[in-house]
C-alpha cells in the first residue's frame, strides 16, 4: 500500500476516534448534569414538603456520597466554623454533613442553602464544559489531538483494565498538564510530519530530514 494511502488512513482513523471520544465524553457529562439536577429537584422537594418525606430522605441519603464525589470541590467549605462553635474544618463536605442535621431538625440555614447554591453551580459548570464539548466537534484539529490523546492514554487503560491503578488516578494522569504538553507536541509534529509526507513522499520527506539535519 501506497505510503501517502496509509498516512491518510491513519490521519482518518484518528480523526475518528477524537469524534468518537469526544461524543463519548458530551454523553457522559450530559448524564452527569441530569443526575445532579435530579438530585437538586429532589431535595428542593424535600424542603418544601410540610411532613417528613422518608421516602425522599431516603433516596438522598442513598445518593449522598455519589453526589459528594459528583461535585468535587463544589461541595466542599474550605475553613469552615460552624454556628457557635470554636473549632474550624478545613474540609466541610456539604451534602453529607448537612443532610444529617435536616433529617434532626437542626440543620443551619446557611448550610442548607449552600447545599442548593452547590448543586446549581456544578450544573452550571457541568453545562460549560458541555458547551465547550460541543464546540470540539467542529475542529479538526482537536479532533486529532483528542485521537492522539487515546492512543497516548492506551497503556494508562491497560494499567486500569488489568487492575493495577484505579481510574481516578488514571484520569489526573491524563487532565495534567505534563500529559497536555506531551500530547500537543505530538499532534503538532504528527500533522506537520503528515503534512509533509503526503505533499513529498516518504522519501521526499526523508530527504528533507536529512537536508536539516
Amino acid at each position: 500500500m501506497h505510503e501517502k494511502t496509509i498516512i491518510l488512513l491513519i490521519l482518518i482513523g484518528l480523526f475518528a476516534v477524537g469524534i468518537i471520544k469526544t461524543i463519548i465524553k458530551i454523553i457522559k457529562l450530559a448524564d452527569r448534569k441530569d443526575f445532579t439536577a435530579e438530585y437538586l429537584n429532589k431535595f428542593r422537594q424535600f424542603l418544601s414538603s410540610n411532613n417528613f418525606d422518608g421516602e425522599i430522605f431516603g433516596w438522598l441519603t442513598l445518593n449522598a456520597g455519589k453526589i459528594q464525589l459528583e461535585l468535587g470541590s463544589d461541595g466542599v467549605m474550605y475553613s469552615y466554623k460552624p454556628a457557635f462553635a470554636n473549632y474550624i474544618y478545613n474540609e466541610y463536605l456539604l451534602i453529607i454533613n448537612t443532610l444529617p442535621g435536616i433529617r434532626n431538625g437542626n440543620a443551619d440555614n446557611h448550610d442548607v442553602f449552600a447545599c442548593e447554591e452547590a448543586l446549581i453551580r456544578h450544573i452550571g459548570n457541568i453545562q460549560m464544559n458541555i458547551q465547550e464539548y460541543r464546540k470540539y466537534l467542529y475542529n479538526p484539529l482537536i479532533w486529532l489531538r483528542e485521537g492522539i490523546r487515546f492512543c497516548v492514554a492506551l497503556p494508562l487503560y491497560f494499567t486500569h483494565w488489568m487492575g493495577l491503578f484505579q481510574y481516578n488516578r488514571i484520569a489526573r494522569i491524563e487532565n495534567s498538564w505534563l500529559f497536555n504538553f506531551f500530547t500537543s507536541i505530538i499532534t503538532i509534529l504528527g500533522l506537520f510530519s503528515s503534512i509533509v509526507t503526503i505533499a513529498l513522499g516518504w522519501n521526499g520527506f526523508i530527504d528533507l530530514i536529512n537536508k536539516w539535519i
